[in-house]
């Protein structure tokens, strides 16, 4: 099954989503960025680093001098297979994470409905986040209804399956997510909503009111 739905998704899909993110989320950064030297952190990064790379490679393109560091469950063995086939990125595993450095852009990419919408996880991920960096890409789902709620699922179940990710059973609806946003004290500068990272005959992958990226930071005092 997830051999089958590996193909699926890299026959009908391909790295749109991919090209088509990684110009957003260059747009933004080239947008609030004050230096042409940046540090990265992609939370929750995942296997498949198509997304960061052509980020980089767009920076790159842009004059951008950048370090990336990529971070998720990584065991020894992944850690040696990711950074000897991708040299120009820093992959390490969440416990070796330096508890010390300040990003000027953290990615969080489709990564907070895995940890559960309205889980203390959450929350603790968006604080820690907001307090070492002075930007976080939030890119993300809202559910709308029932039927919208399945739908996220079984695009979800598409795309993460194979890589044993858990399917989520909600997302984020704009109520609550405003009020998470609002009880962290993280203010949203900049949103670009309505997003078609699919091709239009891929439907219900198309729905773009379901896709949202915001530019969030730590509220000033």
């Amino acid at each position: 099954m997830k051999r089958f739905l590996s193909i699926v998704r890299s026959y009908f899909l391909g790295l749109y989503r991919e090209e088509q993110l990684s110009d957003y989320f260059k747009d933004l950064i080239i947008k609030y960025s004050k230096s042409k030297e940046i540090e990265i952190l992609d939370y929750g990064s995942g296997f498949n680093p198509d997304l960061i790379l052509l980020l980089s490679k767009k920076l790159s393109d842009n004059n951008f001098k950048y370090h990336i560091t990529c971070v998720d469950f990584y065991s020894k063995e992944n850690l040696n297979e990711l950074n000897k086939n991708y040299k120009q990125i820093n992959f390490v595993d969440f416990k070796e994470l330096p508890k010390d450095l300040n990003y000027n852009f953290v990615i969080l990419s489709d990564v907070l409905h895995h940890v559960g919408v309205d889980s203390e996880e959450t929350r603790k991920i968006l604080n820690h986040l907001s307090s070492i960096s002075k930007y976080i890409i939030l890119k993300d789902h809202f559910e709308y209804s029932f039927l919208s709620r399945h739908i996220l699922r079984f695009m979800d179940f598409i795309g993460n399956y194979k890589d044993g990710v858990n399917i989520p059973k909600n997302y984020f609806t704009e109520a609550n997510y405003n009020h998470l946003l609002e009880e962290l004290e993280i203010e949203n500068i900049d949103a670009i909503e309505n997003i078609k990272l699919y091709s239009k005959i891929l439907i219900p992958f198309n729905f773009s009111r379901f896709q949202f990226i915001n530019l969030l930071r730590k509220r000033s005092k």
